[in-house]
């Protein structure tokens, strides 16, 4: 498999030797630091980090007071800062601070949207690619039209992320793909919430979801209705990631096959007793 990039090449994205194709890169927040820090990384399966994001690939990101993206849009957010010195040097994540202003008295939302990235994928290896994805039959029959003709499997990915501090937005930030948690401020176990798929800003129906919690190796599959929402009562506490790859064929022959990744990251508390 080979990775390009117009940047630099990460290491690990999609990396043959491991046994999930569809790597997911998502927040993870540090509460063992000065300030507020982010850890943005991409794993084989959540929690675990294993391979560093670099500066270079953040394309858009930012956190804002979820008050504020209520009022004022995405255009009230502040950049993410890197991480100096050997705090910032992690081998399988990219420490961000998180603006002071930003967190102070209210519930947050972080987001980051990389640059775009090229790979060739093996043959051999697509067919565990799309179990990670939960394809389709459209897009097996779109592949074995592609392999009926010899054409190889070439990909233009691009990853965004989100993570919840403090309780659930519905408001989007201008990503390509957006994962949206629209009820549930604090959310608990065995409470129903209101999830949403966007792409380009509109409901995106029909597309098959995960959530992965820390606390299981199993997860949760469903797919989205025709509002690109799904409800759902999780079952455990702790951390989670909703996440979800749109996959589309090439439009034209010989053209790559388009993808985005993304993920929310948010927790879920006991439920009262």
């Amino acid at each position: 498999m080979r990775l390009r990039s117009p940047l630099l090449t990460v290491l690990g994205l999609l990396a043959a030797s491991c046994t999930a194709l569809a790597h997911d890169t998502w927040f993870e927040l540090r509460t063992d630091a000065s300030s507020p820090t982010l850890l943005l990384g991409t794993g084989n399966r959540f929690p675990v980090q294993e391979s560093r994001l670099e500066a270079e690939h953040l394309k858009r990101h930012g956190c804002a007071r979820q008050s504020d993206l209520a009022a004022g849009g995405a255009a009230s957010g502040r950049a993410l800062a890197p991480v100096g010195g050997p705090a910032g040097r992690l081998p399988n994540a990219l420490p961000l601070r998180v603006p002071k202003a930003v967190t102070e008295g209210d519930a947050t939302t972080c987001w980051a949207s990389l640059v775009a990235f090229e790979v060739e994928l093996d043959a051999s290896k697509v067919e565990a690619y799309f179990k990670e994805v939960g394809a389709g039959p459209s897009l097996r029959a779109a592949w074995a039209t592609e392999q009926a003709a010899g054409r190889p499997w070439l990909e233009r990915f691009v990853k965004h992320a989100r993570l919840e501090l403090g309780g659930a937005s519905s408001q989007p930030v201008g990503m390509t793909l957006e994962a949206l948690m629209l009820q549930g401020a604090n959310p608990k176990v065995a409470q129903d919430l209101r999830f949403q798929l966007l792409h380009e800003g509109r409901p995106l129906a029909d597309q098959p979801v995960e959530w992965v919690s820390e606390r299981s190796p199993l997860g949760i599959w469903r797919r989205t209705d025709a509002q690109g929402q799904v409800v759902l009562a999780l079952p455990l506490s702790g951390r989670w990631l909703m996440r979800s790859v749109l996959l589309r064929p090439p439009a034209q022959a010989g053209e790559r096959w388009q993808s985005d990744f993304v993920t929310l990251a948010f927790e879920v508390t006991p439920a009262a007793r």
